[in-house]
């Protein structure tokens, strides 16, 4: 895979978001996360964002956790039926900064789009 075959959105230390270029079937934002590639239109993804928020400001942490940073014990639901997440509080801070991320361009893009035209 090459470059111009994806349009790169927003990436980090544990995933990237991404479009494909010329190719009319793949519209949907592409989010590589983990050994994974999930599909998500945009209303999906903000969705996401807020279900992250959620988990974010409801877990308590692991009590007796020795490295709660890297213990995958937070269950983490998407707008995807029937998947769910199963991360560390790391993983979870980094796949927040990556939908924030391609959120934002995306809004960036839309809006740079709308001045010009």
């Amino acid at each position: 895979m090459e470059d111009r075959d994806i349009h790169i959105l927003y990436y980090n230390q544990s995933g990237i978001g991404f479009l494909w270029n010329n190719i009319p079937t793949k519209s949907k934002i592409q989010l590589v996360f983990r050994d994974m590639n999930l599909e998500f239109e945009k209303p999906e993804l903000e969705l996401f964002r807020e279900l992250i928020s959620n988990t974010i400001t409801h877990y308590s942490g692991c009590k007796k956790c020795e490295n709660p940073d890297h213990c995958q014990n937070i269950l983490l639901l998407t707008p995807l039926t029937g998947l769910s997440l199963i991360l560390s509080t790391k993983e979870l801070e980094s796949i927040k900064d990556l939908i924030e991320g391609v959120i934002f361009n995306l809004n960036l893009e839309n809006l740079l789009d709308d001045l010009i035209l």
